[in-house]
C-alpha cells in the first residue's frame, strides 16, 4: 500500500531558513549552526548542536557556522568568499544539519515520504545546487531545487510575462 507524500518547501537563505510542508506546519529560523567551544561549553549547553536564536544568544561559548553565509556553499575551495578550504567541509555538514533541524520541527507522519522543492538564487550553478541537494539528501526522500524567480511566479500563477525582483541577502553580482 502506497503511503501518501508530505511536501515541503525550503528556503535555505543567508539569515533564515524557511520550511513550510503540505500539512500545514511552518518553521522559520536563524541559518545558525552551533558546535559548543570545549566541555564548559558543552556542560554549559547541555547539548551538541544548537541552532538559530539560541545559537546567537550562546555565540561566545560556540563554534557558529552560518552556512549560507556570502554564498560559502556556492564554491569548491571558498576562497573566493574568503572561507578557508578546510571549513568549507564544515559548512556542508552544518547546512546537512541545518535542514534535518528544520524538517523535525513540522511534526511529520511517520514513515510517509518526504518529496522536497528547495528555492536557489537564479545565478546558482549546477554545482551550487548540487551541494544543496547533498544538504537535503539524508532528510527528504527526493529533492527538487527550483530558481527563487520561477518559485515566485508559479506560486502567483504568472508564468508568462511576470517579472520578478527578489532583493535577498544573497550577493547580488559576482564575477
Amino acid at each position: 500500500m502506497n503511503q501518501p507524500v508530505t511536501y515541503l518547501g525550503l528556503d535555505l537563505g543567508t539569515f533564515k531558513t524557511s520550511v513550510t510542508s503540505s500539512n500545514g506546519k511552518r518553521f522559520v529560523i536563524p541559518s545558525v549552526v552551533g558546535w559548543p567551544k570545549d566541555r564548559v561549553a558543552r556542560a554549559l549547553l547541555g547539548r551538541d548542536l544548537i541552532f538559530g536564536e539560541e545559537a546567537l544568544q550562546h555565540e561566545s561559548s560556540l563554534n557558529v557556522v552560518r552556512p549560507f553565509l556570502r554564498g560559502a556553499l556556492k564554491y569548491v575551495d571558498g576562497m573566493d568568499v574568503g572561507i578557508r578550504p578546510e571549513a568549507i567541509a564544515r559548512h556542508k555538514e552544518a547546512a546537512l544539519l541545518l535542514v534535518q533541524h528544520v524538517v523535525s520541527h513540522l511534526e511529520l507522519p511517520a514513515g510517509r515520504p518526504i518529496y522536497g522543492v528547495i528555492g536557489t538564487p537564479s545565478r546558482a550553478t549546477v554545482l551550487n545546487k548540487q551541494v544543496i541537494i547533498n544538504a537535503a539528501r539524508r532528510t527528504l526522500d527526493a529533492v527538487m531545487v527550483v530558481a527563487d524567480p520561477f518559485n515566485i511566479a508559479y506560486g502567483m500563477n504568472q508564468l508568462s510575462n511576470p517579472l520578478v525582483i527578489d532583493i535577498g541577502a544573497s550577493p547580488t553580482n559576482h564575477n
